[in-house]
């Protein structure tokens, strides 16, 4: 081990949020291309989100770049970085949802235990 870390390796995954980018920019007319009839609406809907914030999210790329770039040095790295306030937003909602289930299922979940002195 060195530094803690089986094998010294460092994985960083990042979960960022929606930056001001024009990479939206000349796919509005684009046509969903997708072979499931059900999927067709959630698609054209992530697609217009797209396209209607193209060019004005409020992430700023470069800013998003230097925070993960700075990550590694940090004291306690964060394995799983949340670039953007929509990023934080759907993270923490998310969170907050896997942990409402945990609490919702807690009987269950303890209950497969091996009951102690068996």
């Amino acid at each position: 081990m060195q530094g803690g870390r089986p094998l010294g390796r460092k994985v960083l995954a990042v979960e960022r949020g929606a930056y001001c980018t024009r990479a939206g920019a000349g796919c509005g007319d684009e046509t969903v291309q997708e072979t499931i009839d059900d999927y067709r609406p959630m698609l054209a809907s992530v697609r217009a989100a797209f396209v209607d914030g193209n060019g004005h999210r409020p992430g700023v790329s470069c800013r998003g770049v230097r925070a993960v770039i700075a990550t590694p040095a940090e004291d306690t790295p964060r394995h799983q970085p949340v670039m953007g306030s929509d990023g934080y937003g759907s993270v923490a909602e998310h969170l907050e949802s896997l942990s409402a289930e945990l609490r919702r299922n807690e009987c269950a979940t303890r209950g497969a235990d091996v009951p102690q002195g068996q």
